[in-house]
This record gives C-alpha cells, structure tokens and sequence, in this order.
C-alpha cells in the first residue's frame, strides 16, 4: 500500500493542500494509509466508501461469494463485456448501455494488466493500518447490501476510532454510482456538523 500511495502523492504533489479526500474501497485503504503518514494538517476531511482493512476478517474484507465472480473477470479477454461484469458486480442498480460504453472506453485508453490486478488485490488483502487514529473524525459510508466488502469493515473503523459511520440499506460496492444524492447528502452534513 506504501507504494500506491506514494504513487499517488507524486501525481497530485503540484496540487496544494490541505487535502481533502473521498475514495472508495482499495482507494480509500490507500487515503487511509496516506492519513496515517502525513503531516499534521496535510489532510482536512477523509471519506471512506466501502473500504476495509486488517482490522477485519478476511471473509469480510472479501466476501467469499465475490471470489469466483472477480477470478472470472480477471481471466475475461472480451474487453466490453469484463466491464460490464465488473458494473454487475459492483453495482445494485442497473447500469445502462452508456455507462458501460464509458467504463469500456476508460479500460481500452487506460488498460489495467491482468498482473496489476492481480498485484492490487494482493496488496488490499495484506493492509494493515496502523493502530493509531490519523484524524480525530472521518466520515465512513458503507453498504448493506456490498457484495464485494462487508458494511461491517466500515463497522469496525468507526468501533476504533469513533469516527461517523453512515449505512446504506441497498446500495452496492460502488455506492456513489448507485445512490450519488446519498452519498452527497452525508458528505454535507457531515461537513456543516
């Protein structure tokens, strides 16, 4: 995880700070690793969607059901029809035609290699965070109905750290796409508090 994070610091290091940051699942074990190292008052507000860490079960980190559906999708060579999948996968509602058309499109100008995949699930698997709580508050929303992370990963950072937890009844993994005014709406409220 150190790596990606770095990584990421480095892309956006002409961005000033203080930071503000909203990721969802590996990407918000990333920001969370980011939280844990940075300077005091580099990072303002954290957001974390439907993340997890070695703060709980592996069976909960990934659900044993996602696994023949994710080792499927890694070995599908038809570019369209992996991505529609991974929607599937993701996603409780419905994901139309255009919105595949798009995710297709960012795959074929941004492809993600079989062995990077690979790589990255290694690395969400073995996250450990730090035992200490980077910020005093950080807005955690989950799912209910995730088929990927269980809510209760979330469940187990806001038991920690007291931090704000925030469940979804029905929303999937990728619960911006499912319900985006949810998801606008604990943001802001959490702020204005």
């Amino acid at each position: 995880m150190t790596a990606i994070r770095e990584k990421v610091q480095q892309q956006i290091s002409h961005i000033p700070g203080p930071y503000s940051i909203l990721a969802l699942s590996m990407g918000g074990m990333v920001a969370l690793d980011w939280a844990q190292h940075a300077s005091e008052g580099e990072i303002q507000n954290l957001v974390l969607i439907n993340t997890s860490s070695g703060f709980s079960p592996p069976w909960h980190r990934m659900r044993p059901a996602a696994w023949p559906r994710i080792v499927q999708l890694l070995t599908r060579r038809e570019l369209f029809d992996r991505e529609a999948d991974i929607l599937r996968l993701t996603s409780n509602g419905k994901p139309d035609l255009q919105t595949m058309k798009h995710w297709y499109s960012i795959q074929r100008q941004r492809p993600v290699s079989l062995h990077n995949a690979w790589q990255q699930l290694k690395a969400a698997a073995a996250y450990q965070p730090l035992n200490r709580r980077p910020l005093p508050d950080a807005l955690l929303l989950a799912s209910k109905r995730d088929r990927i992370v269980h809510w209760k990963c979330s469940e187990k950072l806001e038991q920690r750290w007291q931090w704000t937890l925030k469940v979804h009844p029905a929303a999937g993994h990728d619960l911006p796409m499912d319900d985006p005014q949810w998801v606008i709406e604990q943001v802001r409220n959490w702020l204005i508090v």
